[in-house]
């Protein structure tokens, strides 16, 4: 059980090397005897070598630490004991080698001060329990526990693993020094020093026995250092458990219970480690994260506004660590906007000494972005200037919001208009004709539609057996109106192009681009843009579904499809375009793989949507996307030819003969916006539809196509202007075009905000 070691392995010229990078990195404070970081480092090689001499002759004592008082939470006072930097240095070597050798001779239930281990393992592994029914627990601490551990106990614990001599007698004097306070030399012949960079091992050592015998005794529990959950699956179980834990250390390992022992539930939730189990999520302790607002608030009370970043810097670095990993969001949201307010507050009461700019770039820097990933630096500075807006600019926002619901209700009006943009024929052997400056729609001999050309923007022939006269072909034509035939289910494959919208010059620079890293860079933004907006429409719909907020499928899929995003967003441009495009589809398909998955999870009951199906669809959801799809691309196509690009030459799709590549590269961010979300709304309301191929056309095609040209018609503001997706489609082939030809220094693919 010992280990076999000799001081050369222990006190190597490296491991003193990397300690003392270590020590050095957290700017440690000195002990007694004064020496600093920067004094230390000047004589280094004089230091280490004298320490090793004196270690292996036996010379080496080591110096009282410096004991200093720290106020906790609860207005108690902990002692920390600081190490001089040659004790520092010394055990720091000893407690890396140690930690590594000794990690294999403990339980997997001990979280604390391992490799490999840590608090998020821990509560992965409480959740774990709970996952098979362990509902009952109890939590305990124990008093005083470094302050109270047997030293003499302790000592011939480390004998079981150490059998070095000198290493033997090390550890002895590190257990056995006392303190200095106030000048007066203080040991109370009992406990180890909190601060002693040996001293969490010793714990783990000390400790051992203990999670040894509840392994033996089938004991569940969770461990992290002085904190212990025991887990059980009733009640008369946790109580026998609890009993001979109480027993065992008070009587084999000399250590108390603190008072106040919770035993809780998982209905009321379990606490541990500063999280609440409960309902399926991992969030803060209500106590916990009262306590951390309330900590922040007299920190930013009591610093000066341009430095609050840099005092808070720590604080929220650690609170990322540790909480950002759990179902924390709107907590942390929460405290993210506490701290805003706290900061506005602060500035207000010093009567204006603090100006918008300054305010603006300290909350930059404190950049809480860090901790709310959902929410940018613009957020909370808006949130900031919220504080002091004017009851002018109140009545102002007011008036807009008025303003907004005006628009809303007038989109019925605008559907109307929108709909004769879009001629969509839809009825199987219709004919159509020309009435003077007007395009007339028949089906046996009934006229069913009539709109002068002036409103047609498109035609859009989506049915068997239509006819169209040369005359109407003619003023379609000298109005510069495309025509597009798409098969039964959506898929285009005729289009009819007026003269004189060809080619343009930009297609000279379309090639060129294909040899330049402007290729890699549009790929990366076209699946960017795709995979945000995919996932988004996943959060819109979530956000009004109760049952998926908290679902674990659903919160694994989305936290991996933020780590792809994330993945994605780190590539860089270096490899050549193919190997680039084949990169970065593989992520896209994974990802693709997640959203399908979460899509069917918003669809009602009944509609048996499994995957994909592109070619032959069966299935009435997918028939309908193929659908709404056949329409997006009519447009993306026209935008192509009237921003004069060529619509063969794509950068993420591959050429190839008779394929529209670049269409396919621009209709991917629009997808989920325009068709998905309009078919999930349009499954979700009423009976379930019973669509088939063959019947496709006789039941929703007119009523679906209708609801996907509102929303292509559909107003909402993207960059502070008033627009709407037929207009974006048109900007961002031209943004694309000007990217290409180097009249715009980057080109950025719609991307939603919801």
């Amino acid at each position: 059980m010992t280990i076999t070691e000799n001081i050369q392995s222990v006190f190597s010229k490296n491991n003193f090397s990397n300690a003392w990078n270590k020590i050095k990195a957290k700017s440690s404070q000195y002990g007694i005897d004064k020496i600093t970081i920067e004094d230390f480092s000047q004589h280094y090689q004089d230091y280490v070598k004298k320490l090793l001499e004196e270690v292996i002759n036996g010379k080496y004592v080591p110096e009282p630490y410096q004991l200093i008082y720290i106020k906790k939470e609860n207005k108690e006072f902990r002692p920390i004991s600081l190490l001089t930097l040659k004790d520092k240095l010394l055990q720091t070597v000893a407690a890396s080698y140690y930690y590594e050798k000794l990690n294999k001779f403990f339980t997997d239930t001990n979280y604390a001060y391992r490799p490999g281990k840590g608090h998020v393992k821990a509560v992965k592994r409480v959740k774990d329990y709970i996952s098979r029914k362990f509902y009952f627990s109890a939590h305990l601490d124990i008093d005083n526990f470094f302050d109270s551990m047997d030293r003499l106990l302790l000592i011939e614990k480390v004998k079981n693993y150490i059998e070095n001599e000198i290493i033997l007698n090390l550890f002895e004097m590190w257990i056995q020094t006392g303190a200095v306070y106030n000048f007066k030399y203080i040991d109370r012949g009992v406990g180890i020093a909190q601060g002693g960079v040996i001293s969490p091992l010793l714990s783990n050592v000390y400790m051992n026995s203990f999670d040894h015998e509840l392994q033996q005794k089938n004991i569940t529990n969770v461990r992290y250092s002085d904190n212990i959950l025991l887990l059980a699956k009733n009640e008369n179980e946790l109580k026998e458990n609890y009993n001979f834990v109480k027993g065992y250390l008070n009587k084999e390992l000399k250590l108390r219970i603190n008072k106040g022992v919770k035993f809780a539930n998982y209905d009321n939730g379990i606490e541990f480690l500063g999280i609440l189990f409960k309902d399926k999520k991992l969030t803060i302790a209500s106590g916990k994260f009262e306590t951390m607002k309330r900590k922040f608030s007299e920190r930013i009370t009591k610093t000066h506004f341009t430095n609050i970043p840099e005092v808070l810097k720590n604080s929220i670095e650690g609170i990322r660590r540790y909480y950002y990993q759990f179902d924390t969001e709107e907590q942390l949201l929460e405290l993210a906007e506490k701290i805003i307010t706290d900061m506005a507050a602060k500035s207000s009461a010093l009567e204006n000494e603090i100006s918008l700019n300054t305010a603006i770039n300290t909350i930059k820097t404190l950049n809480l972005s860090r901790i709310v990933a959902s929410k940018s630096n613009n957020y909370f500075i808006n949130l900031y200037k919220n504080f002091f807006r004017t009851d002018k600019e109140k009545l102002l926002d007011k008036s807009n919001k008025i303003r907004r619901k005006i628009e809303i209700n007038s989109r019925k009006y605008i559907k109307i208009w929108y709909e004769n943009l879009d001629l969509i024929i839809s009825t199987a052997f219709s004919s159509i004709g020309k009435r003077g400056s007007s395009i007339v729609v028949r089906n046996k001999g009934e006229v069913l539609n009539e709109v002068t050309v002036k409103k047609i923007k498109n035609m859009i022939i989506a049915t068997k057996g239509v006819t169209i006269s040369s005359n109407a072909v003619e003023l379609l034509a000298e109005h510069k109106i495309r025509i597009d035939y798409l098969d039964t289910l959506g898929k285009p494959y005729a289009a009819i192009v007026p003269a004189g919208t060809g080619i343009s010059p930009e297609v000279i620079a379309q090639v060129k681009s294909l040899n330049d890293i402007k290729a890699q860079k549009i790929i990366k933004y076209i699946i960017l843009a795709k995979t945000k907006n995919q996932l988004g429409i996943l959060k819109f719909f979530k956000k009004n579904r109760k049952n998926l907020q908290s679902n674990e499928t659903w919160m694994h899929e989305e936290k991996f499809m933020d780590e792809i995003i994330e993945t994605i967003n780190e590539m860089s441009f270096e490899e050549n375009l193919n190997d680039f495009r084949d990169k970065i589809l593989g992520f896209e398909g994974t990802f693709a793989s997640s959203y399908w998955r979460l899509f069917a999870m918003l669809l009602p009951e009944g509609y048996a949507f499994e995957k994909r199906e592109h070619k032959n669809a069966q299935n009435p959801v997918n028939i309908m996307l193929n659908y709404g799809y056949g329409i997006l691309y009519t447009r993306i196509h026209t935008s192509i030819i009237m921003s004069g690009l060529n619509p063969q030459v794509g950068f993420l799709h591959r050429q190839s003969k008779n394929k529209p590549a670049l269409v396919f590269d621009l209709i991917e961010p629009f997808r989920a916006p325009v068709v998905d979300r309009t078919v999930i709304s349009f499954v979700s309301k009423g009976k379930k539809l019973n669509v088939t191929p063959q019947n496709f056309a006789d039941t929703v095609k007119s009523k679906l196509s209708r609801k996907i040209i509102e929303r292509l018609a559909s107003n909402f503001y993207y960059r502070n202007k008033a627009v709407n997706l037929n207009q974006l489609i048109l900007n961002i082939s031209n943004d694309l075009k000007k990217y290409i030809a180097d009249e715009s220094k980057t080109f950025k693919p719609f991307l939603v905000k919801w």
